[in-house]
């Protein structure tokens, strides 16, 4: 058994992924994170939501659109890296468009 279930947010983190997610945009909305107003995702594989960063928001608007509702239903990758943060180098998710699972028929 993953203890990991037991001691996971609301939010995804890095540390809750191992290789890659492969997950269905069920909902896009701002919710307040902390102390600041974010876009938020969840899906329909996880539980787990993620609070979408510029870099993963200007990825999938990239690809989908700026309006959010044209989103559900698409498929994104998730997956750990590390980026520059405040001068140190940190965990963080990004986001890849699973453009096979997403052709329009």
């Amino acid at each position: 058994m993953d203890s990991r279930k037991y001691t996971r947010g609301k939010y995804l983190r890095a540390s809750d992924i191992d290789g890659e997610l492969k997950l269905t945009i069920k909902s896009c909305g701002e919710e307040l994170v902390g102390e600041e107003r974010k876009l938020v995702t969840s899906f329909e594989e996880i539980d787990q939501d993620l609070s979408l960063n510029k870099k993963n928001n200007e990825t999938i608007t990239e690809e989908f659109s700026y309006e959010t509702e044209s989103w559900i239903g698409k498929k994104i990758i998730l997956f750990k890296t590390t980026t520059n943060f405040q001068g140190k180098t940190v965990p963080a998710i990004r986001v890849r468009i699973d453009k096979e699972d997403n052709l329009p028929f």
